[in-house]
């Protein structure tokens, strides 16, 4: 979510469809043992965290999309709008704040009937798919931006029992070869 709710139109390359990771909103405290905290962008946490990501055609189009749509409330609020430069931000322009960002999230999610789940399912969600798509492990790493390829391989590769049917049935070929 940090990395969504940092990511800035000039990290957007929608002619060549490619995401730059820059960067990741965080929530820090004020001060040692204080409760107080604000936001602030930092660099991602490694240097895998650093990445650029391929975008599938059909999410460019909605990016594009996006764009236009924020371009005309940009006129509707007129000076009221605030170019922040962000992706992601509300019909003035602002930054969300993860808190509220979770909200609209839940809204979005109950509108389209998809059932209750929480934003980080959607991580564990593509590497899943990713990975029952064949793709290879390292390349699941690099999208996610992920230090060890131990962790996807350990947390994110949730198999369906239907991919380890395939997995045997392609055992079953080669034993059963002349």
């Amino acid at each position: 979510m940090g990395e969504l709710l940092a990511l800035r139109w000039q990290d957007v390359n929608l002619e060549e469809g490619i995401i730059t990771v820059n960067q990741n909103l965080v929530r820090i405290k004020t001060w040692k043992g204080d409760k107080k905290t604000r936001l602030v962008f930092q660099p991602p946490k490694t240097k895998a965290g650093r990445r650029l990501i391929p975008l599938p055609q059909e999410v460019a189009r909605e990016l594009k999309r996006w764009k236009t749509r924020l371009a005309q409330e940009r006129l509707l609020a007129g000076p009221a709008y605030q170019d922040s430069g962000l992706v992601f931000v509300n019909e003035l322009g602002r930054g969300y704040d993860p808190r509220n960002f979770v909200d609209v999230f839940y809204r979005v999610v109950k509108r389209a009937g998809i059932g209750h789940f929480n934003f980080h399912a959607l991580r564990h969600t593509f590497a899943t798919r990713m990975l029952e798509l064949g793709e290879h492990p390292k390349v699941v790493q690099e999208l996610l931006g992920d230090s060890q390829i131990s962790v996807v391989l350990n947390t994110y590769s949730h198999v369906m029992p239907q991919v380890k049917q395939q997995a045997m049935a392609k055992l079953n070929a080669i034993l059963t070869e002349k």
